[in-house]
């Protein structure tokens, strides 16, 4: 299993990923056999039975990927004495299988979607082609593909794969209702030069019916978004005109790509100067004796600033696998400013961007430098354990804490039938608070009670303050972790609590 790999509801990915040494694993990859399945049946029979059979084979996978995780969590935390079994592999595997709940949830909404919308016109979805080989060579035939694919698409969800290219008449979209959501990527391999590839779920957005919704099982190429509203914009499809990315089954941004940047400068300028060609013409044609505008002067210094930036965000994108590999923690933190740094960038706001960026490049360096000299440890296993205890017992009142203003609104709602489905549903964002809070430190934290030496024990201490650190940025910036104990449904002590645990935490953990 790759360190930050994504889940895939794929037979044949769980085939390759799985570590060895899990009698469970037979249990997951019978239940994404029995989910392919079911997708192949819903390809053809579009039947409230048949969304019913994709719906409960889902649980199924939710439910066999937790037995797996907890088998696994136990080997990593008592290995056995015999047998080979790469304890790294195990752990990766507990991580990555943590995001099945969410991977799934976004496909069950599109399932929920499709069902209420053939239920509505009476059931019986538009077959899929059998044969869409050969549309993606030409630009006339992919745009005939692309209309008819998203028609069927504002109906019904599909996999999908994207190869992205340069510009925007050179993207390649493929989608399919029962097709592996990886393997379309073969097809547009096989007609194209396209290298680039994203790949997962996707379906017209539930309240922005222009709006189709991504939903990644691959990871997340950077620009995908910008890029696919282009090409839409280009060749007009007609259904759908934004696009909407979910990982892991929450809202995500596109990522920069920095050769947009110089991009979208060279545009920027290109249509200044036919503004200002425009307006010399114009002056013109009122009066003789008008002077013409000066002459177009040196780039401005912005434009000298965007590039410098776009550069320093390549050089940091190229290094970020590297870092990934090192660490993942830390890489996801290089590239989440890396991220918010291109959207500053674009705004053509280089006071906020370069604080970011720099902070990015310096987690990018540390991670490719090799430590000069074995360092010593930090931190008493006193202090791992007090610390580790504090944030279990915090998760667990935050927990309580949520569950009892999630049925407090819920009774509240009781009888109003007219609305009670729509806050049930609302009532969900709740546990996006707890998600966001999760287990990573109290495992990191076990990972440095139980370190062999010095500078793994230095090194997990470091990683436990980059956890603290993505806590601290969560509450001190979400709406809703911040209101949630001013509700007024009854008392709670989320918030609070969250940030009395922390302030103690990151005074301890120096």
């Amino acid at each position: 299993m790759k360190q930050n790999e994504t889940p895939q509801l794929s037979s044949s990915w769980w085939k390759s990923a799985q570590p060895e040494g899990l009698s469970s694993a037979k249990e997951l990859a019978k239940a994404l056999t029995d989910y392919e399945d079911a997708r192949k049946l819903l390809a053809k029979d579009a039947s409230e039975e048949a969304h019913d059979e994709c719906l409960r084979s889902l649980g199924a996978v939710k439910s066999a990927a937790k037995s797996v995780a907890a088998e696994a969590q136990k080997l990593v935390k008592s290995p056995p004495k015999k047998g080979n079994i790469d304890i790294d592999d195990l752990g990766y595997t507990v991580e990555v299988l943590a995001k099945f709940p969410r991977v799934t949830e976004s496909v069950e909404k599109l399932l929920a979607k499709d069902a209420a919308q053939n239920k509505a016109k009476g059931g019986g979805g538009e077959e899929d082609d059998d044969d869409d080989a050969g549309v993606l060579g030409s630009l006339d035939g992919y745009k005939e593909y692309l209309k008819k694919t998203l028609r069927r698409m504002k109906q019904t969800p599909m996999n999908f794969a994207i190869g992205l290219g340069k510009r925007p008449d050179e993207h390649r979209l493929v989608c399919h209702r029962s097709k592996p959501a990886k393997s379309l990527s073969a097809m547009i391999k096989s007609e194209t030069k396209l290298t680039r590839m994203a790949w997962g779920f996707a379906g017209a957005h539930g309240e922005k019916p222009t709006t189709l919704t991504l939903a990644l099982e691959s990871p997340l190429a950077p620009g995908l978004k910008k890029k696919l509203e282009k090409q839409f914009k280009l060749l007009k499809p007609l259904a759908f005109d934004k696009v909407m990315l979910m990982v892991d089954g929450e809202e995500a941004e596109d990522i920069v790509d920095p050769d947009e940047i110089a991009d979208d400068d060279a545009d920027a300028n290109q249509n200044e100067g036919a503004q200002a060609q425009g307006t010399e013409q114009g002056a013109e044609s009122v009066s003789g004796d008008i002077p013409p505008p000066p002459p177009p002067s040196a780039p401005p210094p912005q434009q000298d600033q965007s590039a410098a930036f776009a550069a320093r965000l390549k050089d940091l994108l190229a290094k970020l696998p590297q870092a990934m590999a090192a660490n993942a923690t830390e890489g996801n933190a290089a590239k989440l400013k890396a991220s918010e740094a291109g959207a500053y960038v674009r705004k053509k706001d280089f006071a906020s961007a370069d604080p970011l960026l720099s902070e990015a490049e310096a987690i990018i360096a540390r991670l490719s430098t090799p430590a000069a000299a074995p360092r010593a440890a930090t931190g008493s296993k006193v202090v791992f354990t007090q610390s580790r205890l504090a944030w279990g017992a915090a998760r667990t009142k935050v927990q309580a804490e949520l569950q009892k203003l999630e049925k407090e609104i819920l009774e509240s709602y009781r009888d109003r039938a007219e609305v009670f489905d729509a806050v049930t549903n609302s009532v969900r964002k709740l546990d996006t608070i707890l998600a966001n809070f999760d287990e990573s430190l109290s495992d990191k934290l076990d990972e440095a009670l139980n370190a062999a030496d010095a500078e793994t024990h230095a090194k997990l201490h470091d990683e436990a303050r980059v956890i603290i650190g993505r806590y601290r940025r969560f509450l001190d910036s979400d709406p809703l972790v911040q209101e949630v104990d001013d509700n007024p449904f009854v008392p709670v002590a989320v918030q609070s609590t969250l940030e009395k645990t922390l302030s103690l935490l990151e005074s301890k953990l120096v």
